[in-house]
C-alpha cells in the first residue's frame, strides 16, 4: 500500500470484498476489508447491513480492526437493530455495529 495513490477526496478504500450466497438454503455470507485513509474514512467503522425483513437473523458476526502498528482489536460487541419501516405486521430493519479503535491507517476487517 505504500505506492497507492487514491483518487482525491477518497476517505477509505475497499481492499477486498467477497459475497457467498445460497438462495435455496436462505443464507448470505459477506466479507469486506477496508483501509481507512483519513479522518472522514473512520466512518467506515460504523457498519450497517443491507435492509432485510424483521424475521431474518444475523448470525456468526466476526469483525476486527487492524491498527497501523499491526495490533488486532476484535469486535466483541453485539449488533443492534435499526428500524427503517414498519407497516402493520411487517418490519424492515438493519443491523448496526461499530468497530473499535478505527483510526487513519487502520484496516477494518469483517
Amino acid at each position: 500500500m505504500k505506492d497507492f495513490t487514491p483518487i482525491p477526496g477518497t476517505h477509505a478504500v475497499i481492499l477486498y470484498r467477497k459475497v457467498e450466497r445460497d438462495d435455496k438454503a436462505g443464507w448470505q455470507k459477506e466479507y469486506v476489508r477496508i483501509k481507512v485513509l483519513d479522518e472522514q474514512g473512520k466512518s467506515a467503522a460504523n457498519v450497517e447491513t443491507t435492509a432485510y425483513a424483521g424475521g431474518m437473523k444475523l448470525v456468526d458476526l466476526q469483525a476486527r480492526t487492524i491498527e497501523p502498528d499491526g495490533n488486532i482489536v476484535p469486535f466483541t460487541g453485539q449488533a443492534s437493530d435499526k428500524l427503517l419501516m414498519k407497516h402493520k405486521n411487517a418490519r424492515l430493519i438493519r443491523k448496526t455495529f461499530a468497530l473499535p479503535d478505527a483510526r487513519v491507517g487502520s484496516i477494518i476487517d469483517g
